[in-house]
């Protein structure tokens, strides 16, 4: 109606708002309040936890390591963890196919994305602060002031793995933090909350396919469980629809 872009990316509720406006709405001095019983609440909450808790069992079964022989404990050594300057450079590589540019009217969505990217994967906040506003402070001033505002999300901190070379060869599925990080760095994903369904798309410039918010329904699932597959990312379709 204003001719204004919203902030599409804005993640705290309290700095979230709207405008709406309808021609044909109306006061109705004498409408009444929708009645809700008792037993509606109560159906309502009880559907409600039955839910979280398979969401939980299937997140345990999921996250839940397989059974290693002793063998194979020896032989295993735990991978290297990449530094900070490291993770940065591979952000700075996937930013190079991201569709999304760092130019006007859309640096607080690609600093935000930049950001997030860097707190997932496990960036150390003040080197990937400072990286940031020396990257793009010149030209945008709330750079460091956005990053910080991201890394405000601690408990999503290390949540993505970057994949090194050797990571799960001798292993059959592919670690929980792994399949996060690939999806993460091809994809965007959210829950249409008027359609109470979960949406895809795409951010790099090479996909082909989900370039518009995609309903994930079973034949998105399938194709990219099989685009996982193609890509070394071993892991099963239950793991997948949990995630």
């Amino acid at each position: 109606l204003l001719g204004i872009s919203s902030d599409k990316q804005c993640q705290d509720m309290v700095r979230s708002c709207g405008l709406a406006y309808d021609p044909e709405a109306y006061f109705n001095w004498n409408a009444e309040v929708l009645p809700i019983t008792r037993e509606e609440v109560e159906n309502f909450e009880k559907a409600t936890k039955q839910q979280e808790e398979q969401n939980r069992k299937r997140q345990t079964e999921a996250e839940k390591p397989r059974k290693k022989s002793p063998r194979k404990q020896e032989d295993e050594a735990p991978p290297k963890a990449l530094t900070t300057e490291e993770i940065l450079q591979y952000v700075d590589k996937l930013a190079e196919s991201w569709e999304e540019r760092f130019e006007e009217h859309h640096h607080n969505s690609y600093v935000v994305r930049y950001a997030t990217f860097c707190l997932c994967f496990g960036a150390e906040k003040e080197e990937a602060v400072k990286h940031m506003a020396d990257k793009f402070g010149a030209e945008y001033a709330d750079t460091e002031r956005v990053a910080r505002e991201i890394y405000k999300h601690t408990e999503r901190l290390g949540t993505w793995k970057i994949r090194q070379q050797g990571d799960d060869e001798q292993k059959r599925y592919t670690s929980m933090r792994a399949l996060l990080g690939w999806l993460g760095a091809r994809y965007e994903m959210h829950h249409n909350t008027l359609s109470n369904q979960y949406e895809v798309r795409a951010i790099n410039t090479g996909e082909k396919l989900y370039l518009d918010w995609t309903e994930v329904d079973t034949r998105v699932s399938n194709s990219l469980f099989v685009k996982m597959e193609l890509d070394n990312i071993c892991t099963t379709q239950k793991k997948l629809d949990t995630v």
